[in-house]
């Protein structure tokens, strides 16, 4: 059975913003990749909010209590990102709105005791990923319903250790960034295999294009995991080197963290299936440095 751990982590890298109305969920069903209906009340996914190009302009955990969505993401693009979604509410009963002043906590996860990450070959069917997020998110908005008062959060310690962008990464689970802002295509990051897009449902922006890519089999890069030695800090955006001295081509990072317990930097890289395929002459390096890969808890799915 799935574990909370008892202390509550505030983290200053994650803002929310709330969607309200009778509404909300129509509307957000038409502006994000995911099944946003399908969340039930409680519940939480990832998602994607894409430019009309397909590009990611933001990744959301999209939670869902009773009466409201909250779309929790990076900070320093939320404001941003609320001002383009109230642009389309147009006479849709829905108010999207953001205070500063609320505050995102998360428990982390585990399965049977064990820490992130999961290995979910180990978890039934009917408990992996995506039904299992590796933590669980708590939030402090001004006694609005279904949230949770600040005694709650008087006793949470600061995620000083960057612990949930690292069981993000451990996880597989992408996230976007200013630098990051527009360079991906869902698929690019893996967001269609975690339960981020869903081909079922009606139009979204960008929907055309990223099912295009899908349905003809022109999925170009994926989003793998590894970790690295490196002296300098390493940031999303940054150039990844790869592929064969006859055929150099370039990956990017989603994300990188250091890991306090063992000195290394974990990192999620966009790279061209290319070099997974060929990955005895591929030579994956940041800055110099070779990245070695490890496992995801899912399967890329790559062709043979």
């Amino acid at each position: 059975m799935t574990s909370l751990t008892s202390t509550l982590l505030i983290t200053n890298q994650l803002g929310v913003a709330r969607c309200s109305g009778d509404e909300a969920d129509q509307f957000l069903q038409a502006q994000l990749t995911a099944d946003i209906e399908a969340i039930p009340i409680g519940g939480c996914t990832l998602s994607g909010y894409c430019s009309p190009k397909g590009r990611l302009l933001a990744i959301f955990f999209v939670l869902r209590t009773e009466s409201d969505f909250w779309l929790i993401t990076d900070p320093q693009i939320l404001d941003k990102l609320v001002k383009r979604l109230q642009m389309f509410i147009l006479r849709t009963r829905v108010n999207v709105t953001l205070d500063s002043a609320w505050q995102v906590g998360f428990s982390h996860l585990s399965y049977n005791g064990q820490n992130s990450p999961m290995d979910h070959s180990k978890i039934p069917v009917e408990h992996r990923f995506p039904t299992v997020l590796p933590f669980k998110f708590t939030l402090n908005t001004d006694d609005i319903p279904a949230t949770v008062d600040q005694n709650t959060f008087s006793s949470a310690v600061s995620d000083s250790n960057n612990t949930f962008r690292l069981a993000c990464i451990q996880n597989g689970l992408p996230l976007v960034f200013s630098q990051t802002h527009e360079s991906f295509i869902p698929q690019s990051v893996n967001l269609d295999l975690i339960g981020g897009v869903s081909f079922q449902k009606g139009c979204y922006p960008g929907q055309e294009i990223v099912a295009r890519v899908r349905y003809l089999g022109r999925i170009k890069t994926r989003m793998i995991r590894g970790i690295i030695r490196a002296a300098s800090i390493i940031e999303p955006g940054t150039v990844v080197t790869g592929g064969t001295e006859e055929s150099p081509q370039q990956g990017v990072v989603v994300d990188a963290v250091k890991n306090w317990s063992t000195g290394d930097w974990e990192v999620l890289a966009s790279i061209p299936i290319t070099w997974l395929q060929d990955h005895s002459t591929a030579k994956i390096q940041i800055e110099g440095e070779s990245l070695v890969i490890q496992p995801l808890p899912y399967d890329l799915g790559l062709p043979e």
